[in-house]
C-alpha cells in the first residue's frame, strides 16, 4: 500500500514504534511531536508514574552510569570477572550468528505448513476469556450510616 501523500514528513513513535505522518495541528511543534496518538501518550505517562512510584527518588532524576568500581563490585556479585563477562558476550554473539546463518536462513515454511499447524494447535493461538475493571462500584442502602458507606 502506498501513501498517498509521500512527501510529508514522517517519525516513528516513541512508544509503539510505528511510523506516523505529520498532520496539519502539529504544524507549529512538529519537532517536539514524539507520540503517534494521545494513548500513546498516555501509556508511557502510566509507566513512568508507576516506575517512580516503585523506585526511590534521585536528585534530579537524571540516569547515570555506575562507576567502575561500582559495576566490579556488581560482577563479583555474581561471580564474573571482566574478561569472564567479555568472553561470555562474545560467545553469545558468535552463537547466535551461527544460528542465524545455520539454522534461521534454511527454514523454509510454506502456507500450507502454518496453516496445518494453527489447525493442530488452536490452544496455543487463543486467550483464555478476561475482563478489566476499571471502577467497581456497590450499592449502599440511603438508610445505612457512615461507617457502611466507607
Amino acid at each position: 500500500m502506498s501513501h498517498k501523500k509521500p512527501h510529508l514528513p514522517t517519525k516513528i513513535c516513541a512508544t509503539c514504534d510505528r511510523s506516523f505522518t505529520w498532520r496539519k495541528r502539529w504544524a507549529a511543534c512538529w519537532e517536539s511531536v514524539r507520540y503517534c496518538s494521545e494513548a500513546c501518550r498516555r501509556r508511557v505517562s502510566q509507566a513512568e508514574r508507576t516506575r517512580t512510584k516503585d523506585r526511590p527518588s534521585r536528585q534530579g532524576n537524571a540516569r547515570r552510569s555506575p562507576s567502575e568500581e561500582e559495576w566490579n563490585d556488581a560482577l563479583a556479585k555474581k561471580g564474573i570477572t571482566p574478561d569472564g563477562l567479555r568472553e561470555q558476550l562474545k560467545r553469545g554473539t558468535m552463537i547466535k550468528a551461527f544460528v542465524e546463518n545455520e539454522v534461521v536462513s534454511k527454514i523454509e515454511i510454506t502456507d500450507a505448513q502454518a496453516k496445518a499447524f494453527y489447525d493442530e494447535h488452536p490452544e496455543a493461538f487463543s486467550k483464555p476469556e478476561s475482563m478489566r475493571a476499571s471502577r467497581i462500584l456497590i450499592g449502599v442502602d440511603s438508610g445505612a450510616g457512615a461507617e457502611a458507606s466507607a
